[in-house]
């Protein structure tokens, strides 16, 4: 490895500092998407950066209105390009895909553009995906009510109460979504940590650490 990375030109092993631990953190949160799921709780990759969720209201069976972390509620009808899941993808392709060209013989600028606007497509195509699931997801009429008591994982560190928001992966129905959540502890609730669901209001989970 190190006989290689010594053997790369400098430009290439630029693009590989970019790609590498976008790579990386992308297999994590394929990982936790898939294994979070184990429990009793997941995400299913629809959508995150969920605001303006529908009110809980009546919702003894009826669908809450809750989005998925990738997508805003508002921008169902649009495209949500800047999520964490799109930004990955795009500095990974845009990361591998240069370091390729490069190591072709392309001349720098040219590889940077192309690895750009491959970047940019990967980035494009994961928004649309992301907005198929969402719409399928809308489509279903599910009781966000149902995960009260469930296990879920935490997907981004949940902030100590009153202090913001952070994001779970969670099982409802037959697929796995991302939500809001926050917590009443004093203490903050790292990613990856179990937590229980024990209460849901304007769209937003409340959980407490599983012991």
């Amino acid at each position: 490895m190190a006989a290689w990375w010594e053997g790369i030109s400098l430009l290439e092993q630029i693009f590989v500092i970019i790609a590498a631990p976008s790579t990386l953190i992308l297999i994590i949160q394929t990982v936790m998407l898939i294994f979070g799921g184990g429990l009793d709780a997941p995400d299913s990759g629809l959508g995150s950066d969920v605001s303006g969720f529908g009110s809980d209201e009546g919702m003894d069976g009826a669908e809450s209105g809750i989005g998925d972390p990738d997508i805003q509620a508002a921008d169902v009808d649009g495209l949500r390009l800047f999520s964490i899941r799109g930004i990955m993808t795009f500095l990974t392709v845009f990361g591998w895909s240069g370091a390729v060209m490069i190591s072709m013989g392309m001349h720098p600028a040219a590889a940077a553009a192309v690895s750009g606007l491959l970047g940019f497509a990967s980035l494009y195509g994961m928004a649309r995906m992301i907005k198929a699931l969402m719409k399928l997801q809308e489509s279903g009429n599910v009781n966000y009510r149902r995960a009260l008591g469930k296990t879920a994982r935490v997907y981004l560190t949940i902030p100590p109460a009153g202090q913001g928001q952070g994001k779970i992966n969670l099982m409802l129905g037959d697929s796995l979504g991302e939500f809001w959540a926050v917590t009443e502890s004093s203490e903050p609730i790292p990613t990856g940590t179990a937590v229980r669901v024990v209460d849901l209001a304007g769209g937003v989970y409340t959980v407490k650490q599983e012991e």
